[in-house]
């Protein structure tokens, strides 16, 4: 059975929260810098990673990765430095499955090492 990113991150040293603590910044009372805050919303931002199937010009199918349409597979590294320079406390961060999952069993995880190291 293939590795998958959570085992891989275990290797790292990274665990998942226990469910007590989940919810992210807004539901543990955090913000940037480790503030403790008085207000009760979180404001998050996201990076689109998907790649929907749409009707080209001649009415047949077509693929867009809109990762790649957008520059974010050149530009990544300054993609998440711009976010952090922000001071946005939550990141909604989707990695290109059509990427990674080449099949049953198969996987290449060469992009989500690389932006997640």
């Amino acid at each position: 059975m293939a590795e998958s990113l959570l085992d891989i991150l275990r290797t790292r040293g990274v665990e998942p929260a226990p469910a007590t603590t989940c919810g992210g910044p807004a539901a543990q009372g955090v913000r940037p810098g480790g503030h403790r805050r008085a207000w009760d919303f979180a404001f998050a931002t996201g990076i689109e990673c998907s790649n929907p199937r749409i009707a080209g010009p001649d009415g047949r199918p077509i693929r867009r990765d809109l990762l790649e349409e957008c520059g974010h597979y050149k530009h990544w590294r300054k993609d998440l430095v711009l976010v952090k320079e922000l001071g946005t406390p939550v990141l909604r961060y989707g990695l290109p499955n059509h990427l990674i999952y080449l099949g049953p069993g198969r996987y290449d995880w060469s992009f989500a090492d690389e932006t997640l190291a």
